[in-house]
């Protein structure tokens, strides 16, 4: 954990012991994307460098984010699939938004600000419990200040 030093916050050491403890085959299918993450304690996968995360424009701050924190799991590309099985692309989220009715309805819900996705993207499991995609906010034990998350909103709203 973070808290000894480690890659993983709490969030996703108990996303972790649930999948070994309930996992499908199909939860295991991109493991080489979760070891390349982890990085050098693992020498037979690559752990290519990831981009520094600064500047002052919004949407470039985003996209370095992501990068570095999303890309991972998902894919900006259009039409191509993401990394891991299951997990939405965001290649379109500027002109599609949220991927399911029922995300799309509580954005709705939450009127034309960005406040919907910004929650989403801070603390995703505890806007929709059981979800994989992990906390981001550093005040709920994530690794994103309001202002990066702000950025990755951004960045997400300007995918057409």
């Amino acid at each position: 954990g973070e808290k000894d030093g480690g890659p993983l916050n709490d969030e996703q050491i108990r996303q972790l012991i649930a999948v070994i403890e309930h996992g499908a085959d199909a939860d295991w299918a991109d493991i080489v994307t979760v070891r390349r993450e982890l990085g050098p304690g693992f020498p037979d996968v690559p752990n290519p460098p990831q981009p520094a995360i600064s500047g002052s424009d919004p949407v470039a701050l985003g996209k370095s984010i992501a990068t570095v924190s999303c890309a991972g799991c998902h894919s900006f590309t259009p039409g191509q699939n993401s990394p891991i099985p299951g997990v939405p692309n965001l290649g379109k989220y500027g002109t599609e938004g949220p991927i399911n009715s029922e995300n799309k309805a509580a954005k709705a819900a939450a009127g034309a600000s960005d406040q919907w996705l910004i929650d989403w993207v801070s603390r995703a499991p505890k806007v929709k419990p059981g979800i994989i995609m992990p906390v981001f906010a550093k005040a709920d034990g994530g690794q994103l200040d309001a202002d990066q998350i702000k950025a990755v909103v951004a960045y997400l709203e300007s995918l057409k």
